[in-house]
């Protein structure tokens, strides 16, 4: 299914001789809200703005300026969809700048990042990045803040608008987490402080690319717990697994060639049992090599947690006979 239904290129002609050219994918939609914006003083095009409150509706026109069907979409291809709406964005803007006594007020062309903004709306775009990322406000704070809608904040934070698309590629991953925390405030019943938490595994897990006994080990938390959360099964983790699948099974992949992330931790559970067995590695050693606390590896010898209890079961004997020979040695052993 294409996503263009009754859009194209249209234009916003104010007092006769300023004019504004803009790319949608419904005309009806697009002219709504930008009138809406107009009416609650909250457009985010300075000149377009003071010319409403001044002279009012009547000093405005939606025009369209070329409908594109359906059908045109069915014979380019969907993938080329945006591109070539802003080619003919282009055309139009061109077209317009070429007409004596008309002033276009697109600055740049659609093509490049900060199309259509002024130097004020950039960093109107900047503040909505600051808010979110800094103090994590939600959509209809972060509108009361700046005066601008709803939807205006919601659309620059998704990437929806040629001046916030970089800002949304580079802090797409953050913006995420910051969105399931406040979804986990609201709707999994967790707090603030369990959701940061959850949020923080993974971001660690993502972004940083740190195996579960070292997320475990920089929160100080258990390994099994790290695993349950980065997995479906945990409610108060799932809408986060399910937003970040694909991520999370390219870097479970990384580190144990398997799509299965709960192996992750049998797996570094057979390598400590193996290095005590085989190379007779020390405590301290073992810690310095897996980049997890002796604490851990204490545990996991010892059939502490429910990951290595079989494992302990089966050596056993074969771990206490190294204990024996490292006191023999003066080393010590594991207690």
């Amino acid at each position: 299914m294409f996503k263009n239904i009754g859009g194209g290129i249209y234009a916003i002609i104010i007092n006769k001789n300023h004019i504004y050219i803009g790319q949608t994918n419904h005309f009806k939609h697009r002219e709504n809200e930008h009138f809406n914006n107009l009416k609650t003083n909250k457009h985010t095009n300075k000149y377009m703005q003071n010319t409403f409150n001044k002279y009012g509706k009547d000093f405005f026109e939606f025009k369209i300026l070329e409908k594109l069907s359906a059908f045109y979409f069915h014979k380019i291809g969907s993938k080329n969809q945006d591109t070539l709406i802003t080619q003919k964005e282009c055309y139009w803007i061109e077209y317009y700048k070429n007409i004596p006594n008309i002033n276009v007020m697109n600055i740049a062309n659609p093509s490049t990042p900060t199309a259509k903004m002024s130097l004020e709306d950039n960093l109107l775009v900047e503040r909505i990045f600051k808010l979110r990322l800094n103090k994590k406000l939600y959509y209809k704070d972060i509108a009361k803040i700046v005066n601008v809608s709803n939807d205006i904040v919601r659309n620059i934070l998704n990437g929806k608008t040629m001046a916030s698309k970089n800002l949304y590629d580079k802090y797409k991953n953050a913006l995420g987490l910051i969105s399931v925390k406040n979804l986990g405030s609201h709707f999994l019943k967790l707090s603030d402080k369990d959701c940061l938490l959850v949020a923080e595994i993974f971001r660690l897990r993502i972004e940083e690319k740190l195996s579960y006994a070292k997320i475990a080990n920089k929160l100080n938390m258990k390994m099994q717990t790290v695993a349950q959360v980065l997995s479906e099964d945990r409610k108060s983790s799932k809408i986060l697994f399910n937003k970040y699948r694909n991520e999370l099974q390219e870097i479970n992949k990384i580190f144990t060639n398997t799509k299965n992330p709960k192996e992750e931790c049998h797996i570094l559970i057979e390598n400590v049992f193996k290095l005590r067995l085989e190379n007779r590695l020390s405590l301290e050693k073992m810690a310095k090599y897996f980049e997890i606390s002796g604490r851990s590896i204490n545990r996991i010898l010892h059939g502490k947690s429910i990951a290595s209890k079989n494992l302990y079961e089966i050596y056993k004997n074969d771990l206490e006979k190294i204990n024996t020979i490292n006191r023999k040695k003066g080393n010590k052993p594991i207690n």
